[in-house]
């Protein structure tokens, strides 16, 4: 819990997620979630596997609890705790005020299994959370008058955290809004997958469609991205034929090493 002794450091902001997150499909390219899925990949520094009911409205949640947070805090063990308020988190996905369904996504996400192993012989196994605390606090409201509001204490297990400091961490917020609005679960997963790239870049379709986990015909998925192409063109991604391109825009994402600051922040003790 905020406050207590195991909590030793306060974060302000979190980076949306990790290229790995994105790149590796452990949230499936879909908005309407029917059956648990397994994905995983092997890295120099060991493996990360992912087993869940989890798909791109559950992405949605999770990038902005990690985005729009009321209060971040590292706990002692590793885990991350976060404040959200549970009404502005709705009316961000776009959803009715319905907490319950915010609690069904949470609990896909506590069932989640997480597993990570190391070269060394070293593993952690967890959820994605672990738990959530409600209860009514006191926060600026309009006018300058204080008002109570039921705020959630999202805990973020330490597995899931650990995977923030092996893999190259990407910030889009600004993003976000663009690709909450799109319709299509296939689309979000091709934006969210073109983000962690720099530059521009070029894939054939159907091969993307293989990276995304896709496993339907380009015909049809093509026809249900049509829906979100502009939305789509507003993160840089355009469909030409047979090619899928990319040129990254500008203000909408960037990258934190945690090699590279932890590297520095030796130097700096040494």
């Amino acid at each position: 819990m905020p406050g207590s002794k195991k909590e030793i450091q306060t974060i302000f902001g979190y980076p949306t997620a990790t290229v790995i997150h994105s790149r590796v499909p452990m949230f499936q390219a879909t908005r309407k979630v029917r059956t648990v899925t397994k994905w995983g990949c092997k890295t120099t520094w060991g493996s990360v596997e992912v087993t869940g009911r989890l798909g791109q409205v559950h992405r949605d949640l999770h990038d902005l609890i990690m985005t729009v947070g009321k209060g971040y805090r590292r706990g002692e063990l590793g885990d991350l705790h976060i404040v959200i308020d549970p009404a502005e988190i709705q009316r961000l996905m776009g959803m009715k005020s319905d907490p319950r369904f915010l609690d069904r996504l949470l609990e896909d996400m506590r069932q989640a299994r997480v597993v990570l192993e190391y070269q060394d012989g070293r593993a952690s196994l967890g959820g994605i959370v672990s738990v959530v605390d409600k209860k009514y606090q006191e926060i600026p409201g309009p006018g300058g008058f204080m008002e109570k509001r039921m705020l959630w204490l999202v805990t973020i297990s330490r597995t899931w955290v650990q995977v923030y400091d092996l893999f190259m961490r990407v910030r889009y917020e600004p993003a976000l809004p663009i690709i909450i609005q799109m319709k299509s679960g296939y689309s979000q997963a091709m934006a969210r997958f073109f983000l962690t790239h720099c530059g521009k870049m070029s894939v054939g379709f159907e091969n993307c469609l293989k990276i995304l986990g896709i496993d339907r015909e380009g015909k049809k998925v093509k026809q249900e991205i049509k829906r979100d192409l502009s939305q789509l063109e507003k993160i840089g991604i355009t469909i030409e034929g047979a090619m899928v391109r990319y040129v990254q825009q500008p203000g909408l994402v960037n990258f934190d090493n945690p090699r590279k600051e932890k590297k520095e922040r030796t130097r700096a003790a040494g």
